[in-house]
């Protein structure tokens, strides 16, 4: 199957120790998987210091999460029907989920009692992670630095605008920070 991005240029980005493979459990039948169970599966996600996609740092071995398991024992309050979604790790104050039934990725930002959408799926979150290290590792060698953060915002939002539709998203959060030179 073909992707946006692929295992390569997650490592070329991120360096070996920057992807994190989600192995298939072994009575999944391939065919029957979601797209984006696919994709973490056999792209992986990024994981470096603005994305962990490891819920227990400690132990990065660990099996996927259930966020309702997760959230009940840090008493933090969520939907209902987020009790089997499945914890994808943290972006910087939020924890990212995934609902397996639309492939939607959620966002609980901490201090905060709702949860936002924040990408359409998993292809859309590991393409806005790439898009955000190549403008990193670009921005020093650049010519216009501003327009590199704009090309940036743009070809994510051009892929998928669901990082930018709440106000609070940590991607507006991000491009404000960059946007004003404190990030």
């Amino acid at each position: 199957m073909s992707y946006s991005v692929s295992s390569d240029e997650i490592i070329r980005l991120f360096g070996l120790k920057g992807i994190v493979m989600f192995p298939r459990e072994e009575q999944q039948d391939p065919a029957e998987l979601s797209r984006s169970m696919r994709i973490l599966h056999e792209v992986g996600l990024p994981h470096d210091d603005l994305f962990l996609s490891r819920m227990d740092v400690k132990n990065p071995s660990q099996e996927s999460v259930y966020l309702g398991e997760f959230l009940e024992t840090t008493g933090r309050p969520y939907p209902a029907e987020a009790q089997r979604w499945l914890v994808l790790g943290y972006f910087n104050d939020s924890i990212l989920a995934l609902d397996p039934d639309t492939e939607h990725i959620y966002a609980f930002p901490e201090g905060n009692s709702r949860h936002l959408l924040i990408h359409r799926d998993v292809e859309s979150l590991i393409y806005s992670l790439c898009a955000l290290q190549t403008y990193h590792a670009e921005r020093d060698e650049a010519d216009d630095e501003e327009a590199l953060a704009q090309q940036t915002h743009a070809k994510i939002k051009q892929f998928d605008d669901t990082p930018f539709e709440d106000p609070i998203s940590e991607w507006n959060i991000i491009f404000e920070e960059i946007f004003e030179g404190s990030w």
